[in-house]
């Protein structure tokens, strides 16, 4: 890319040139003679997994977790959408599949996280889980607010947070009642939130 020195502000695409501004700086560079895109087997996969974490963020923008990933994205200087990609392309596979529930993220931030998370189930079909806190946290964050994903075995591209959940960290523990089908893992991913809804834990996942 070159450097151009002119009175006329340029801008936009003038044969197979394009003119472009940045900074009170005008600069030109070439257009390609041709482009190549060759559809190879493993970039056609590659295309497959971005569209599948796509639609699986559109399915996030149905619930609170939407509001989540944006303010988590103003906090890393990018879009919800983007943090979304950057954190979890790599949890998909171009089959339609979520490849990695641990490593997948519903939530992520600098907020502490949920540690020493256990959950278990009675036979009412009632979910309890319980976490320790963090040692230098004792007196910090304790009013933090869990907040609970459930992704069904059988229909994982639709997260469900769990309204009934409305406890904090200091708390220690929660319960809530769990419907579901005979044999389909469920996924239960939690993290915190502070009180101003601003900053938030990475979250973690059990299966139950």
């Amino acid at each position: 890319m070159a450097e151009i020195s002119s009175i006329f502000k340029i801008k936009g695409r003038i044969g197979n040139t394009i003119f472009s501004g940045r900074n009170g700086k005008y600069y030109a560079r070439a257009v390609p003679a041709s482009v190549s895109n060759p559809n190879t087997e493993k970039q056609q996969a590659v295309r497959d997994r971005f569209r599948v974490a796509v639609r699986f963020y559109q399915r996030l923008k149905e619930t609170p977790l939407e509001e989540v990933w944006r303010r988590s994205g103003k906090n890393a200087k990018l879009t919800g959408f983007a943090l979304f990609m950057r954190e979890n392309l790599k949890m998909f596979d171009h089959r339609g599949k979520i490849v990695d529930y641990d490593g997948l993220r519903l939530a992520t931030g600098n907020r502490d996280g949920v540690y020493d998370l256990s959950a278990s189930v009675d036979d009412g079909s009632r979910v309890t889980l319980r976490w320790a806190g963090a040692d230098d946290s004792a007196y910090l964050d304790q009013n933090d607010r869990l907040m609970v994903v459930l992704l069904r075995g059988d229909r994982a591209f639709s997260p469900e947070v769990v309204e009934e959940v409305q406890v904090t960290r200091g708390e220690g523990m929660a319960v809530f009642p769990l419907y579901r089908v005979k044999d389909v893992p469920v996924h239960v991913y939690c993290f915190f939130v502070s009180p101003s809804f601003s900053a938030f834990s990475n979250s973690q996942h059990v299966v139950v």
